[in-house]
């Protein structure tokens, strides 16, 4: 079954919850340039000056990595010495990956900020087209019988009423919605689960910002933080207290089951 639609979340002012096991398998940060002065001796210069931090990571031989072998084509790849953290530059481009083991925002923007300094320090003239930053996350509902009922843990999830069709094996929701100066996205859909009698909900959400004033380090660091700030509250309009349950909630500050009561 497949199925997609727009659906639209109050967007009341949130603040999210602290979990002792996070469902998130990676975030992706990218920083994509309208202007830059890219030239061959570029990565190797970007090299030296976040060496402190990080060492070039070669593609892997086959079966050798996980990764996804794709992210070296035209780029280089950088492995930091103490996080799970990949940084890829290219022309036109700059990404950071956390993968695996998340490290939080509060350690991962100032890593941001990091490597974004010592890009622009090359290209002191370079401008900034658009900022996104993607969280992926992976929910694993425990359950009985063929299929999990998924209101119980989501504000968000397909619904029809069709005779014959009330079980189904996987499904796709889209939901999209602008703020100033951006959009946020998310699409949640199911994914394949080794364990019995768990359904793996993969929630993929993406914000998109761009029209940044400057391109300096403390604006990017900004409207990062801002893009983490959309993520973070469409996360929680999601999810209700049984999922978060999952997750061991540690500390929550105005996170309100109510927020889809204005849905549309």
């Amino acid at each position: 079954m497949l199925i997609k639609y727009l659906v639209v979340i109050d967007k009341d002012d949130i603040v999210g919850a602290q979990y002792e096991k996070p469902p998130i398998i990676e975030v992706v940060a990218e920083v994509h340039f309208a202007t830059t002065s890219w030239n061959e001796t570029m990565p190797e210069r970007f090299a030296r000056r976040i060496k402190g931090s990080f060492t070039e990571l070669l593609p892997p031989g086959d079966g050798e990595s996980d990764l996804d072998t794709s992210i070296w084509e035209g780029r280089k790849v950088f492995k930091h010495y103490t996080y799970h953290v990949l940084v890829q530059i290219g022309e036109g481009v700059l990404v950071v990956n956390n993968i695996d083991k998340y490290i939080a925002w509060d350690n991962l923007l100032p890593v941001i900020k990091e490597v974004y300094t010592a890009y622009k320090a090359l290209d002191k003239e370079v401008k900034i087209q658009h900022i996104i930053l993607r969280y992926i996350n992976q929910i694993d509902i425990p359950h009985q019988g063929s299929q999990i009922s998924l209101e119980k843990y989501f504000n968000l999830y397909p619904y029809f009423k069709l005779p014959s069709y009330e079980i189904y094996v996987g499904f796709i929701v889209g939901l999209q919605f602008p703020f100033t100066g951006g959009n946020i996205k998310v699409e949640m859909r199911t994914t394949n689960s080794e364990a019995p009698e768990v359904t793996s909900v993969i929630l993929d959400m993406e914000c998109f910002i761009g029209k940044l004033k400057d391109s300096t380090a403390r604006t990017a660091s900004s409207k990062f933080n801002l893009a983490h700030q959309q993520v973070e509250k469409l996360f929680e309009a999601i999810i209700n207290d049984n999922t978060r349950q999952l997750f061991i909630e540690t500390r929550s500050e105005g996170v309100s089951d109510d927020l889809h009561d204005n849905s549309i």
